[in-house]
């Protein structure tokens, strides 16, 4: 799981997140070789070779990439009238855990396919992701093969590379249930 952005400034516009079965993780892994953990220090001319390589066949590795647009909806409810009583640290909790809510929705058939139940995912993370994660209820693993390719799916929605086969949940169509539950 990783967020793509401007993290300085707390704009999180993707999140990226990848599950899969160790083996088929694994098996993406050295498909796509040597590159460095984060896409942004990939040279511009290696990435579309790397992309072509992101495969997500549905069966033992998914992929999933949340535009999250974090900083507007934090914008909207702080200038609404009921918004301006509520810190925004407030706001991102309810915000982070609506999106969760989303993805534990979607992910639910695969996990329950592997014969997991979603108490039992660990997701590889950086520090930008740690709240998701507690906001999910869900536990952190070391990084790793997963967070890689998370982050090169949140980079390539950030960049406005198209990926196929990964699942898309624009964070636009959540803002309503956001938007009640705080004011």
């Amino acid at each position: 799981m990783d967020v793509s952005g401007n993290q300085e400034k707390s704009n999180y516009n993707y999140l990226g997140v990848v599950l899969g079965t160790h083996e088929s993780l694994q098996n993406l892994s050295k498909e796509l070789g040597a590159y460095p953990e984060h896409m942004s220090k990939i040279p511009k001319n290696q990435r579309l070779e790397l992309i072509k390589k992101l495969t997500f066949d549905g069966n033992n590795r998914i992929a999933l990439c949340i535009k999250l647009d974090r900083k507007r909806i934090l914008s909207e409810v702080k200038n609404s009238r009921k918004g301006r009583r509520f810190s925004n640290g407030k706001i991102l909790n309810i915000f982070e855990t609506i999106v969760m809510k989303e993805l534990k929705k979607k992910i639910e058939a695969f996990v329950l396919d592997h014969k997991t139940s979603l108490t039992e995912l660990k997701f590889q993370c950086d520090n930008d992701c740690i709240k998701f994660l507690k906001n999910g209820s869900f536990q952190k693993a070391p990084i790793g093969v997963a967070y890689r390719i998370a982050d090169y799916v949140a980079w390539c929605n950030n960049d406005g590379v198209e990926l196929k086969q990964v699942i898309e949940i624009d964070i636009k169509e959540l803002q309503s249930k956001i938007i009640k539950k705080i004011l």
